[in-house]
């Protein structure tokens, strides 16, 4: 049972048995091997532990156009945003941000024909708690949304919309226990817009909120505000202006998630590809009925040993229903979905791994094509991307895949697919260790596509909070590796000390995403909060200057007393502390950048070896690192080193390189540090680049 989400009543009617003859002209065979999948094959394939996934259904038209509502770059969040270019033609791309206050521009560049690019929105808007995107082209692009959060506990993925509208479904939601859902408004236009929220659950239909969202703006609606401890929650979003929408869930403690992009219009037939039941798995089937009249919804679940009549049940007007596929096909691994209604309904499938590990969310689909696209991939270390093509229709498909990556096209396989068959396909089998995959599918006879990618991270996250409840509130993470922390060597990075000081944070949080084999990292990458959102060294006083910190202190003096208990109770090996100046030591000896700063000489031969090792990579021999004693009482590595007893650096970066080589330089020396203490991460390449 879905985390104790309630099962629905079933009505079953005896119209399905004269349905399920219709039903079968057009679905008539079981999709896949599930196990297929769940045990990946093939040169390419590295089967992960899957500890996150996420989803979408390909796109069938390339647009110039396209929005995201749903983002965030604040408390350990991550969004990505995929460009794919199918074209002949190079396109030349700009992304426009709208958070909740005001507009922001994004990064602009040019897009070489058939590749694909990789945005990370922090770098240009990072502690954003709502974040939209606008992604313009002069020539047509594919764009998705891949989400990630705490540290990579969960994903979420999303195809972008090329229209704004004034009506917008959302099938699935929940707010029972240990359920969050979220309705994401995105005001893309000119004028401000009057919105309305109606939800409908399986009691019938709740008033939401009505709000005005001013334009170039995004707002974020938590519905349980207004339909707390509800199990089948759906939503419709009504508006004087187009916006466009989506939804994001979480749920246990936020161990999982999935999202979904509203759909635009109701539909009388769905069909739901993925599915499975077996292996712990979970398939819900969540039905939305919006219209003034009751509508009957009939399901029919497609397996390898055939048709299964499935529920149904007369949903009442502006309503909702679950359907849990395993209460008629249990321990199955392949299910499809058919969902027939005799008025316009919204479907959206819901599904979990073993011990809801992982989850996704998609809406059904209305329509095959002989064209579609897919953003987002990866076959890098930690992920696998799956590419499933199923063929509803009575003529054999000629199909054939095309890859798009960051360093151009590359061409994929080419197979007959059997009518009323589905093909599943490991990408890298054909693209290994590709960090950006896009990919293209065309067929001679119209199919659906839809991609899932699965990722581990060998490592567990455990996050941490640190001046709890206060305005210096700030997380810290514990990453260790699958071995376990005894005996593990443990490395503690500080970004943020300062607040004007963009390398240190932005560098401390690309670690979060570090794939740790062996040994721990201890991470606060934003330390002094208030001091970053004001762009400012400090706001009371210099945290860096208030080292061991008092117990029952305020503000900053309490602040490095919590951090300086963390690295004591953490155990720690080893800090470095991350800084940038604005002067090239090696041109002014009083300056800072680009130095390795220790607090007594006997520790030098560690950093003089850090040092060289990064400076293997820095070209120019003034920007190249050089170890500095430099005695600070009261810094973190003064107190590390002579309180603690354990090694301790600072690391400053130089700021004439700018910002993106501040960073790079910053990770080459803690790599360096790293690879000498023996704390190993798998995913160096991916960090580094």
């Amino acid at each position: 049972m879905r985390s104790g989400r309630m099962k629905t009543g079933r009505l079953y009617s005896c119209a399905i048995c004269v349905l399920l003859c219709a039903v079968l002209t057009v679905l008539a065979a079981p999709l896949s091997i599930r196990a297929a999948q769940a045990s990946p094959t093939g040169t390419g394939a590295t089967a992960t532990t899957r500890a996150w996934a996420h989803d979408a259904a390909g796109v069938s038209v390339p647009s110039r156009t396209w929005y995201l509502a749903e983002g965030c770059t604040a408390q350990g969040f991550e969004t990505w945003v995929l460009v794919q270019n199918p074209g002949a033609e190079a396109a030349n791309v700009k992304l426009t941000y709208m958070t909740g206050k005001a507009v922001s521009a994004g990064p602009s560049f040019a897009l070489a024909p058939s590749s694909r690019k990789t945005v990370n929105v922090s770098e240009t808007l990072p502690d954003a708690a709502e974040v939209s995107t606008l992604v313009e082209s002069d020539n047509p692009v594919v764009v998705e949304r891949a989400m990630y959060g705490s540290a990579r506990r969960w994903a979420t993925d999303a195809a972008g919309v090329t229209e704004p509208g004034t009506d917008w479904y959302l099938a699935e939601g929940s707010t029972g226990t240990g359920f969050e859902t979220w309705v994401l408004v995105q005001n893309p236009g000119v004028a401000t817009a009057n919105v309305t929220l109606t939800y409908m659950t399986d009691k019938g239909e709740r008033a939401g909120p009505s709000f005005k969202l001013s334009p170039f703006t995004r707002k974020t609606i938590n519905v349980a505000d207004a339909v707390p401890g509800a199990w089948s929650v759906s939503t419709r979003v009504q508006s004087s202006s187009p916006l466009v929408v989506e939804r994001a869930m979480y749920g246990d403690g936020r161990t999982w998630a999935h999202a979904s992009g509203a759909v635009r219009e109701p539909a009388t037939a769905w069909d739901l590809a993925e599915g499975s039941t077996a292996g712990g798995n979970q398939t819900w089937v969540l039905v939305q009925n919006p219209q003034t009249q009751k509508a009957l919804v009939e399901l029919t679940y497609m397996t390898p040993k055939g048709p299964v009549q499935g529920q149904a049940a007369w949903l009442a007007p502006h309503s909702r229903q679950t359907f849990f596929a395993s209460d008629v096909v249990p321990d199955a691994w392949e299910v499809s979905t058919h969902v027939k209604s005799n008025r316009p309904v919204v479907v959206e499938r819901a599904m979990y791994g073993a011990g809801r590990q992982w989850a996704t969310g998609a809406a059904g689909v209305t329509e095959p094509g002989t064209d579609w696209y897919l953003a987002e991939g990866s076959t890098g270390v930690g992920f696998e991307t799956w590419v499933l093509v199923q063929n509803p229709g009575a003529s054999t498909a000629s199909v054939t895949l095309t890859f798009m990556t960051d360093e151009g096209m590359r061409d994929g396989l080419s197979f007959k697919l059997p009518p009323f068959t589905r093909k599943t396909l490991n990408v890298a089998d054909t693209v290994p260790g590709a960090w950006s995959v896009s990919t293209r599918v065309r067929s001679s006879c119209p199919v659906v596509v839809e991609r899932a990618v699965y990722g581990d991270r060998r490592s567990t996250v455990e996050e941490l909070t640190l001046m709890k409840g206060n305005a210096f509130e700030t997380a810290a993470y514990v990453l260790t590796s699958g071995g376990g922390s005894t005996g593990a060597p443990t490395l503690m990075v500080i970004g943020g000390v300062h607040g004007d000081e963009d390398a240190g944070y932005r560098s401390a949080e690309k670690l979060t995403r570090a794939l740790v084999s062996k040994g721990r990292l201890v991470l606060v990458p934003r330390a002094n909060r208030p001091a970053i959102a004001a762009h400012t060294r400090y706001l009371n006083k210099d945290l860096n200057r208030c080292f061991p910190g008092v117990a029952g202190g305020a503000n900053e003096d309490r602040l490095a007393w919590e951090i300086m208990e963390l690295a004591r109770t953490s155990d720690i090996d080893l800090l470095l502390n991350l800084h940038s100046a604005d002067q090239f030591n090696l041109l002014d000896p009083s300056a800072l950048g680009q130095t390795i700063v220790l607090d007594d000489a006997a520790i030098v031969g560690a950093a003089d070896k850090a040092a060289a090792q990064a400076n293997l990579s820095i070209g120019d021999p003034v920007e190249r690192f050089a170890s500095l004693v430099k005695p600070i009482p009261t810094s973190a590595t003064y107190e590390v080193y002579y309180r603690q007893g354990k090694p301790a650096y600072g690391i400053e970066a130089c700021t004439k390189l700018g910002l993106d080589r501040e960073c790079l330089d910053e990770l080459l020396v803690i790599k360096a540090f790293a690879d000498q203490l023996g704390v190993v991460v798998d995913n160096w390449d991916e960090l580094l680049r």
